[in-house]
């Protein structure tokens, strides 16, 4: 990939839109379309200084840090 964000159309408990890996996964994203899930942790540049969990774009991670 090549850095790209992907637009999630997921919401919060909140009301709010949601793109962080950390929400998504929770919401199963991961299983009900691993091809997008695929493409936003294909290539990382960064990771979540939370969770641990890695990302081709910063917007994609709760609290993000460049590899």
């Amino acid at each position: 990939m090549n850095g790209e964000t992907i637009a999630m159309e997921t919401q919060s408990s909140s009301g709010l839109s949601e793109e962080n890996l950390c929400y998504i996964v929770s919401q199963g994203f991961h299983f009900t379309d691993e091809k997008s899930y695929l493409a936003l942790i294909t290539g990382p540049k960064f990771r979540c200084r939370h969770c641990g969990k890695q990302a081709a774009h910063h917007k994609n991670l709760c609290v993000p840090m460049e590899l």
